[in-house]
């Protein structure tokens, strides 16, 4: 009787434990091959979570979101790419010591005003641990220093082109410098005077809207600077503009209009000046700060367009064999 209860609770163990050996066994399932390395199903399970998090934190309600079989697909992609860099690092003999991912990470907390505890709460937020944060860190600074190595180097932008993009473009760049007009409306001390300005700016702001001339607005109301030239304020430094006042012009196109500015004496209206090449002082080229600006633009493309290339040819140099359907 003994032995026949004993085999019928080992056969009843066995059966309690055999979800969990399915479930252990699909974790284990390799669902990729990339080289020497494989990527299982536990790893593609943690990959996807997390890229759903991030995707979930940083859309806007009602913002289309992409699908959970894109997110795998993407998280996959992303796994396939982290190994062939992982072995190309390897292969280049580059490193990174704990010393200096250390000097990283605390920069990175110092930068964010955190300390360790902060820090560790958000990765775990985010579903990490500091250790897989630190192993993350450290891929992406090898990455970086590998694309620095095989892919930057091989990208080199002559004045040449410098020039020719600023001759064919210098009135559509996201400048440091942009060339505005105008219109202060100072602000009365009383409510009453206060509330009649600002109807006042929004009113021309509206004949502006319609098509009124910008330069003899200025003339008849402005009173600040440049209002004895139309408004005309020449080349201004956006970065030391009051923040309300950068916020209200950095991204006007040329001709475009800002809405009144609010300002603790006045009301201001701007206008970025539509600049015709001569005026653009084409012939004289570009100002140093504007071709510092075009030549990191001008990098930023050719190295994107390289860089896609150049992984498009690691890839298919790499054996990579996706098993899962």
């Amino acid at each position: 009787m003994l032995k026949r209860m004993s085999v019928y609770l080992l056969f009843l163990s066995l059966l309690l434990c055999l979800p969990a050996l399915a479930e252990a066994q699909d974790n284990n399932r390799i669902v990729a091959v990339v080289g020497n390395d494989i990527i299982t199903q536990y790893d593609l399970e943690k990959a996807t979570n997390r890229l759903q998090s991030q995707i979930l934190s940083n859309t806007p309600p009602n913002q289309a979101r992409p699908s959970a079989q894109e997110i795998r697909k993407a998280a996959l992609d992303n796994l396939i790419e982290t190994l062939i860099f992982k072995q190309i690092v390897e292969r280049e003999k580059l490193n990174l010591s704990e010393v200096e991912l250390d000097r990283q990470v605390s920069a990175i907390m110092a930068k964010g005003h955190i300390s360790e505890q902060e820090l560790a709460a958000e990765l775990s937020l985010r579903g990490m641990t500091m250790e897989e944060y630190r192993q993350e860190l450290r891929q992406d600074i090898l990455k970086r220093r590998l694309i620095e190595r095989l892919v930057r180097s091989r990208v080199v932008i002559s004045d040449e082109q410098v020039l020719a993009y600023y001759n064919a473009n210098a009135g559509q760049l996201a400048p440091n410098r942009m060339h505005l007009r105008a219109i202060f409306l100072p602000l009365p001390a009383d409510k009453n005077g206060q509330e009649q300005m600002r109807l006042l700016a929004q009113k021309i702001h509206q004949q502006l809207k319609e098509g009124a001339d910008f330069s003899k607005l200025a003339t008849d109301f402005s009173r600040g600077p440049g209002s004895d030239q139309g408004g005309d304020l020449g080349k201004i430094e956006i970065e030391d503009m009051l923040p309300s006042m950068r916020a209200a012009v950095e991204k006007l196109k040329p001709g475009e209009i800002s809405k009144p500015v609010a300002l603790p004496d006045n009301y201001v209206i701007f206008q970025r000046v539509v600049e015709q090449a001569a005026q653009r002082g084409v012939t004289a080229g570009p100002t140093e700060s504007e071709r510092q600006q075009i030549r990191a633009l001008l990098e930023k493309q050719a190295l994107d367009k390289r860089f896609k290339q150049w992984l498009e040819q690691v890839r298919s140099e790499v054996y990579i064999k996706v098993i899962e359907n």
